[in-house]
């Protein structure tokens, strides 16, 4: 279990009325998105701990993000509720806003994040507002045939994604992680949960339990994820992979 420290904060990012707009966004495949947040938003006031709001003041004149457009509003089951301290923004980047957010951190000895939000990469490219160029990975995804992907343009072992690791408390007997992983690997290999996860763009792999030595956080896929690892060092369970689509743009100087 990764502890979340008693200052954690918890970041949610652009959870606002505009994004019920289907004629712009196109059509939503998270209907849980807002529940989960609640519940997250719960545990956290429960706990004490700070809760930072993130809107998006977007400047495109077609937003529904718009300051001037009722989509700006957060939506009903974030509006009113308590939190520590509002950004607004009109870039994807919540460090580039009304308030510092990074000096407010800093200055609170917070250094761990919890963040959540709502994003709109897939519905945009259904709706044709969003021209996705290639999948960051050797072979389409099933998610997405029609899209090539960078391996077809010749840039063959580029992979563009985000790896998920579930890790324990250094020192964890080898019997519980030996069957924390079979439960993990169980439940991600179900039909259901490894349908849903394909259709919103993971690529899920699984594999037995690896100590990492120092210097290296895991070894997955045959691909080794180098950094500097803070003692002690933990326990890999499972591995999951994410391939998600190629930006064309930088996503810190765009509005949507």
């Amino acid at each position: 279990m990764i502890d979340i420290d008693e200052k954690a904060a918890l970041l949610v990012i652009d959870v606002q009325r505009g994004f019920d707009d289907e004629s712009h966004w196109g059509k939503r495949n998270n209907p849980d998105c807002e529940a989960n947040i609640v519940l997250l938003m719960d545990a956290w006031e429960r706990g004490g701990r700070p809760i930072v709001l993130v809107r998006n003041d977007s400047t495109s004149p077609g937003s529904p993000l718009r300051p001037e457009h009722p989509g700006n509003r957060l939506k009903p089951q974030i509006e009113g509720r308590k939190h520590d301290l509002l950004v607004t923004k009109s870039v994807h980047s919540s460090f580039h806003g009304s308030a510092d957010l990074h000096g407010w951190l800093t200055s609170r000895g917070i250094s761990q994040l919890v963040i959540t939000g709502i994003a709109t990469v897939t519905p945009q490219w259904k709706a044709g507002k969003l021209k996705i160029l290639a999948i960051g990975a050797d072979k389409r995804h099933p998610s997405w045939p029609e899209i090539p992907s960078t391996g077809e343009a010749g840039l063959q072992g580029y992979y563009a994604g985000t790896w998920f690791g579930v890790v324990s408390r250094a020192g964890t007997p080898r019997a519980i992680i030996d069957k924390l992983n079979r439960e993990i690997v169980a439940a991600l290999s179900a039909g259901e949960l490894k349908e849903r996860l394909t259709a919103i763009g993971f690529d899920v792999f699984t594999g037995t339990p690896v100590v990492p030595f120092p210097g290296v956080i895991a070894v997955t896929a045959g691909a080794v994820l180098s950094g500097a690892v803070a003692a002690p060092v933990v326990n890999v369970l499972v591995n999951v992979a994410i391939a998600l689509p190629a930006r064309s743009v930088n996503p810190a100087t765009v509005n949507v």
